[in-house]
């Protein structure tokens, strides 16, 4: 399966946990207004009860509505000739509004990498990164995500190739625990939900130069 249809497959996923996030907000408006206007009422009984009403429906309006993030780990499959044999910087970010989203998710990696400062600088509070450099040579790894957020408005992937027109970005689904992508020569072959997280996988210590993981 290559990117496109991989990515076709999940907006059916990615349009749900979208609508999910929207109710979520709705729901939060209509009651937020039920409470103000219950605040205006002349009855103390009343204002409390009902109060305490709104903020249960509201308490369970935010569990039910809201997307969770669930990814744990990511795994690299390289090869040789990945990126004209040279190091690659992949970035996750884990983006925490809606707007911003929807914005960096249409970006091509070359747009995002030529504005990569000023976005993290600009949303240093919606925005958490983690990242990676592999390097070509034929070899696997899985990495973990630390310090993933439960609750996000979705997960994005920028991979900075050189000399190449393709996107080279996507969205992971936020039901994913681990991720496997298949880097290409030019562009990103393939990704994937893993099919064992919890197998162990080998790489080549001599393929390896520096593999990035921070966070912000």
């Amino acid at each position: 399966m290559n990117v496109k249809n991989c990515n076709k497959c999940i907006n059916e996923k990615n349009n749900k946990q979208t609508s999910l996030i929207r109710s979520y907000a709705i729901c939060k408006k209509i009651f937020s207004s039920m409470y103000k206007t219950i605040m205006h009422s002349s009855s103390k009984a009343y204002k409390v009860s009902t109060a305490f009403i709104v903020l249960f429906l509201l308490s369970g309006c935010e569990k039910y509505n809201y997307a969770e993030n669930s990814l744990q780990a990511v795994r690299f499959f390289c090869n040789s000739e990945m990126n004209s044999g040279t190091a690659i910087v992949v970035d996750i970010l884990q983006v925490s509004d809606n707007a911003l989203f929807d914005k960096l998710k249409e970006m091509k990696s070359i747009d995002y990498f030529s504005q990569r400062k000023s976005i993290l600088q600009t949303n240093i509070n919606e925005i958490k990164l983690w990242s990676f450099e592999p390097i070509s040579g034929n070899w696997t790894d899985q990495f973990l995500l630390k310090g993933t957020s439960c609750k996000s408005s979705g997960l994005l992937v920028f991979m900075n190739y050189k000399n190449s027109s393709e996107k080279n970005s996507f969205s992971i689904p936020l039901d994913y625990k681990s991720i496997d992508i298949k880097m290409g020569e030019k562009s990103i072959i393939e990704f994937s939900e893993s099919q064992k997280s919890d197998e162990q996988v080998k790489r080549d210590p001599e393929s390896i130069e520096r593999i990035k993981n921070d966070s912000i």
